[in-house]
């Protein structure tokens, strides 16, 4: 089941952000990692020169990220020699703007992507005036220059996602589900590397004295298919995320835009309205404030503030530890590390998440789609076998197994579910239909149900 958007223009995904105050992101891991890679400066040199690292998921290496920025200059779509050379200013800057605007980029991207119509070939169009609105209430109220400065640093960060290529080691990391065997089967490679996000053509910006290029003011865009697949086929990870993060300021601010990205998540997918409790140590480690940079009171006078902030702002409802501070334990060596990093903290979501993210699953399970009445079609025998499918990848990813622990599960071997949740087939074999049935009978409904209480 996909949830479906509207097509807005793109005046209007601003428009409805604004009114709203979120937009919709994706609460999974998948996904949740794959952006986290554009925040961090932590690409290392290989022994043939290129910046990578690993992508980890609990400790685990799932794939590789590389910084590309030769080859992806080599494909540009750029019509002229000046384009070329203020694009490649860009991507030459790549490892120095890997930062949370980044971040807020990936997350109003592909948010616009899954809202704006698309050309022939999937790609939306994208300026730096739509992420300027969300900053600033009225960007025309600042100067030329500090627009022209804030447009610089957002078309870097636009740069810097079609960069990040990657490549996954195994299916496991995203189950693919597919609507129909019409595909491209090369996008679906994970030996492959992609880029996160690649860019279809870009536009210049000229001075209307001098007739010079001031640089690139908007693209075409699309994500790349691992990307595709989160934003299309796995909406039930669809969850709030308050559009104040793009307004804290992603230097001064950092550890702000990571706790609301990480809260909003796990708002999501604990399904609890109540306060969540999250250990210090785990809140300092999400937040990043940098390895033996700042630590002791210094360390914890940053966090208070930045829950302080967000309290203050209306991002969450309260907080508090579960189990008052001692303060004589500050006397003690290393009593952040030993005593306050060990105690709990109590967090409460605000109201209108909690009204938002009920009102998202309502429309998710009515199979409605967001701010236009759908009308189911008729499904004929050959959609109804995709249904089938389309439950078990649900399953998997709501339970969080390996394509191989839903084979044991449903008794049929590991290589037919794995080829049936890369390509549907028309027709699912009686040997293979039966067991699938008789497995999606068993917990669809009842990982519904735990849903909807």
């Amino acid at each position: 089941m996909t949830l479906e958007f509207s097509d807005v223009g793109t005046e209007q995904v601003i428009d409805e952000i604004m009114s709203n105050e979120y937009l919709i992101t994706n609460a999974s891991t998948s996904y949740q990692v794959l952006r986290d890679l554009v925040t961090k400066k932590d690409f290392e040199e290989n022994e043939d020169g290129d910046l990578q690292k690993e992508i980890l998921v609990d400790g685990v290496k799932q794939g590789t990220a590389e910084i590309r920025t030769d080859e992806e200059i080599q494909r540009l779509p750029a019509d002229t020699i000046e384009k070329q050379r203020i694009w490649f200013s860009l991507l030459e800057s790549t490892n120095s703007a890997l930062d949370e605007l980044s971040a807020d980029l990936f997350d109003l991207i592909a948010f616009s992507w899954m809202k704006q119509p698309k050309n022939e070939y999937g790609y939306i169009h994208f300026d730096s005036d739509q992420a300027l609105r969300l900053k600033f209430e009225d960007p025309y109220a600042k100067s030329f220059r500090v627009r022209e400065k804030e447009r610089f640093d957002i078309m870097q960060r636009v740069a810097t996602l079609s960069s990040v290529w990657i490549a996954m080691d195994n299916d496991d990391f995203i189950v693919i589900n597919p609507e129909s065997e019409d595909i491209d089967r090369e996008n679906y490679e994970f030996a492959d590397f992609h880029p996160l996000f690649q860019i279809g053509s870009i536009e210049m910006a000229y001075d209307k004295k001098t007739k010079k290029a001031k640089g690139i003011y908007s693209v075409t865009i699309k994500p790349s298919p691992l990307i595709d697949r989160l934003l299309i086929h796995n909406d039930t990870a669809f969850a709030y995320l308050d559009y104040k993060v793009f307004q804290y300021n992603y230097y001064k601010h950092r550890q702000h835009k990571r706790l609301v990205r990480y809260l909003n998540a796990e708002w999501k997918n604990r399904r609890d309205s109540e306060a969540s409790t999250f250990t210090v140590e785990k809140l300092i480690d999400i937040m990043d404030f940098g390895k033996g940079s700042v630590h002791g009171s210094r360390l914890r006078e940053r966090f208070e503030r930045v829950l302080d902030d967000l309290l203050s702002d209306d991002v969450i409802k309260s907080w508090t530890y579960t189990t008052p501070f001692d303060e004589s334990e500050t006397t003690k060596r290393l009593w952040y590390v030993k005593v306050w990093e060990q105690l709990e903290i109590s967090i409460t979501p605000p109201d209108q998440l909690i009204i938002e993210n009920k009102r998202i699953e309502e429309l998710r399970l009515a199979s409605k789609v967001i701010d236009l009445p759908h009308k189911e079609a008729e499904q004929t025998p050959e959609e109804l076998q995709l249904t089938i499918m389309e439950k078990v990848a649900f399953i998997i990813e709501e339970r969080e197994l390996t394509i191989k622990m839903a084979a044991a599960e449903a008794g049929i071997s590991y290589s037919t579910l794995h080829r049936y949740l890369k390509n549907p087939p028309k027709k699912i074999s009686t040997k293979n239909r039966k067991p699938l049935e008789a497995y999606c009978e068993k917990w669809y409904p009842l990982i519904q149900m735990a849903q909807n209480q």
